[in-house]
């Protein structure tokens, strides 16, 4: 549905459209990864406790989409801090104009 979007260029701006291109490879390459990782394993999707092993075993944090979510999370963290920055930089200079 993603790519659909994509295609018919109804996904916004070129800035929304590259992210989403980004996402789409990134959930392709995690598919491919946990389809690699099922073909070893021995059990049946009903069976709870393996299925549950399973994802602890693999992880949020393991693959090209946990990879790609920490560093996003860290990009917008960086992001918030700057503008943090420069709002309290923006209220000292308010300050010291207001005391002159």
């Amino acid at each position: 549905m993603i790519k659909r979007h994509i295609k018919k260029g109804s996904a916004g701006s070129p800035k929304v459209v590259n992210g989403l291109k980004v996402l789409v490879e990134k959930l392709e390459s995690q598919r491919t990864l946990v389809e690699n990782k099922r073909r070893g394993v021995g059990f049946a999707p009903r069976d709870r406790a393996e299925v549950g092993r399973f994802e602890e075993e693999l992880g949020d944090k393991e693959g090209p989409l946990g990879s790609w979510m920490r560093l996003q999370r860290k990009v917008r963290e960086a992001k918030r801090r700057e503008v943090e920055r420069a709002l309290r930089e923006e209220r000292v200079e308010s300050e010291d104009e207001d005391e002159e």
